[in-house]
């Protein structure tokens, strides 16, 4: 439905929507050429084109380019946290942002700043597991994820997100992902 939607009028909404679909089942070079599209119809929003740096992190011989992308959206997430200081959705990306680019300390200032504004918001919780996994801090990428599932993350993604495939084996991730037997 979605690459219809594309097809027939490609926004900036059901673009990245398309690009996000194909990210989480994993076609990364298709995620790509759709983020690349996405950024083309907006290219001042941080979101996409951190999306975009992503895709490329993964997608077979792009990951040259994803610096450059994480950049720009560090760059333009900046920009947005100048109108906005206290938008926590915004802090954490910049920390999941910082944190691709081995900045572990801007990372973990901005993603306490995220924390601060919004203890319990379960996607700040996870993207702050997201940024202590990438920091190699297991213990508390898993007591994020923890405390994101517990707010209401769904469980059921968190096999879908690539960047948590080295915690798969781990007997606290296996416990979170774990069908829940009905009653």
């Amino acid at each position: 439905m979605l690459e219809r939607s594309v097809n027939i009028e490609a926004n900036e909404q059901n673009t990245s929507n398309l690009a996000a679909l194909y990210f989480a089942l994993r076609r990364f070079s298709d995620s790509v050429s759709v983020f690349e599209k996405a950024v083309a119809l907006n290219p001042k929003d941080a979101g996409i084109k951190g999306n975009l740096a992503d895709a490329y992190y993964w997608a077979p011989g792009q990951r040259s380019k994803a610096p450059a992308a994480y950049k720009s959206a560090i760059d333009l997430a900046q920009e947005d946290l100048k109108i906005n200081p206290r938008d926590a959705e915004m802090l954490a990306y910049l920390a999941g942002y910082e944190s691709m680019l081995g900045q572990s300390g801007a990372a973990v200032q901005s993603i306490n700043r995220s924390l601060s504004l919004t203890p319990k918001d379960n996607q700040v919780l996870f993207t702050a597991a997201l940024v202590f996994n990438q920091l190699n801090d297991i213990d508390k990428a898993l007591g994020f994820l923890e405390k994101a599932v517990a707010a209401g993350y769904p469980a059921n993604t968190l096999l879908d997100t690539p960047f948590l495939d080295n915690l798969h084996s781990r007997p606290r991730f296996q416990k979170l992902v774990a069908p829940v037997p009905p009653k």
